[in-house]
């Protein structure tokens, strides 16, 4: 399913400023003309793409590379080409379409002569060439932004959208700032690609360490500068896997968002500790636990956002651990690794009585609340980190949230 979100320019500037929202659309932003006056078209051509956003984007583009051209290379040369061109794009409009991308044979032209023109005048595509672009198509840019990441993601957006005037805008990425903490800036994507006749629906997440006055992409675990704080290390990590992340892939089933949070954090890749398993190990070790304990007051108001799942995901973990400690042999039961023929990765919750409440199955898994819990518990155990983990929910629980 493709998102129609912005109709205007000036209503898609507006969104964006205020309230982050994605900048490119399926349908691009709106080019208010050509490179010429519509008024005055006067061939078959020139109405075909008076009547196209699409090909007057494309002409605009066309426009403006031609005239970086005619500065940076050989001016009769350039000049004598593109007359050739211009005389040779009627022939465009009787060509077939081009099957890829599912636009005209006359976008396939324009495409091909501006990317020619480009490389062969090693024209840089930076930000200053598409912000004359965007004021070329009637795109305000604005003065000032929030901070730094707004900044980024705007011309990221940007640059995408201009971009996807060569691919016939069918497809498309939408970033907002997820979170943004210098030096780490963590954003999320959505979008859509329907190139080729397929529909695939795009979400994604992006890491981003901010460095020498830009942003590189690269995990925050492996690019923690000296001079930040385990406090803000802790609140980056945990924005990276926030359950916010997987609302949209899973609310539509009815579950608790921390339940779906849990379910798609890899948590079945942490029932041994080896240092194979990365950043994700680290997750349930004494160290971390300790972070969340030392930071308990600062991360509080996560929780208080979503009291109720909150609350329910606290009531579930307390009462698997009273029963699971009811179990003499609850330390052997967690050790041990069951055969494929066990039921499989819950095996161990399902070694533990009581906690019927939670007994109930996750829509759309194979497996209930109570061995979801069960399972944590067990990862904390064999991480080192579940003496604290009791300790900081006896402290969640006596706090009044």
């Amino acid at each position: 399913m493709i998102h129609k979100v912005f109709n205007t320019t000036s209503l898609l500037i507006v969104l964006l400023i205020k309230s982050n929202a994605a900048f490119a659309s399926d349908e691009g932003p709106t080019v208010n003309s050509p490179s010429f006056d519509c008024q005055k078209a006067a061939t078959e051509v020139e109405h075909k793409i008076c009547s196209s956003n699409l090909l007057s984007g494309l002409d605009v583009w066309m426009a403006y590379v031609y005239q970086l051209s005619i500065t940076k290379g050989d001016k009769k040369k350039i000049k004598t080409e593109q007359i050739a061109w211009l005389k040779t794009r009627k022939s465009c409009l009787n060509k077939p379409r081009d099957s890829l991308f599912g636009s005209s044979q006359l976008e396939s032209c324009y495409v091909d002569r501006i990317i020619e023109l480009i490389k062969e005048n090693n024209i840089k595509r930076d930000r200053e060439f598409y912000i004359k672009l965007a004021q070329r198509m009637a795109i305000d840019i604005p003065e000032n932004f929030t901070n730094k990441a707004t900044e980024f993601v705007f011309f990221k957006n940007l640059n995408e959208s201009l971009d996807g005037f060569f691919n016939g805008h069918c497809r498309y990425n939408a970033t907002q700032v997820m979170y943004y903490k210098p030096p780490i800036l963590i954003t999320k994507v959505n979008g859509s690609n329907v190139c080729g006749g397929i529909s695939r629906i795009i979400t994604d997440k992006t890491e981003y360490c901010e460095k020498d006055k830009s942003f590189h992409q690269g995990s925050i675990w492996t690019c923690k500068p000296e001079n930040l704080t385990d406090k803000d290390f802790l609140l980056g990590y945990i924005a990276v896997n926030s359950f916010e992340n997987f609302i949209n892939e899973h609310s539509n089933q009815g579950n608790n968002l921390f339940i779906d949070y849990l379910y798609s954090f890899p948590i079945h890749s942490l029932a041994e500790t080896s240092a194979s398993h990365g950043r994700y190990s680290r997750v349930f070790s004494d160290q971390f636990i300790k972070l969340l304990e030392d930071n308990f007051q600062t991360l509080l108001p996560i929780a208080e956002q979503h009291q109720a799942e909150f609350k329910e995901v606290l009531s579930g973990m307390s009462c698997t651990l009273k029963h699971i400690k009811r179990n003499q042999n609850w330390k052997e039961i967690f050790k041990s690794s069951p055969s494929p023929e066990s039921l499989g990765r819950y095996w161990h919750g399902r070694q533990f009585t009581g906690c019927n409440t939670y007994d109930k199955r996750i829509a759309g898994q194979f497996y209930t609340y109570k061995e979801l819990y069960i399972q944590l518990w067990r990862h904390l155990y064999l991480a080192g980190g579940m003496e604290r983990a009791i300790k900081l929910l006896d402290q969640i629980n006596s706090a009044d949230i």
